[in-house]
């Protein structure tokens, strides 16, 4: 378990298909790991306030949180 320093092994009945990690897309660097900045109140609409945390800025990878 954990990063030994070389690929991780599928058991036998893993299937590893159709992830972003399958297709070669590069992982991008997070915008922000500043947690401060997901803490706030909610909008009047209830939604969770805009934020950069934990965000890629990538539109192939990861999700946005406008």
């Amino acid at each position: 378990m954990g990063d030994k320093g070389g690929a991780d092994k599928l058991g036998a009945s893993a299937v590893s298909a159709a992830n972003s990690w399958d297709t070669g897309v590069s992982t991008p660097a997070f915008v922000s790991t500043d947690a401060t900045t997901a803490y706030g109140a909610r909008k009047a609409d209830g939604s969770l306030p805009a934020t950069a945390f934990l965000t890629t800025g990538s539109t192939t990878v990861g999700s946005t949180m406008n």
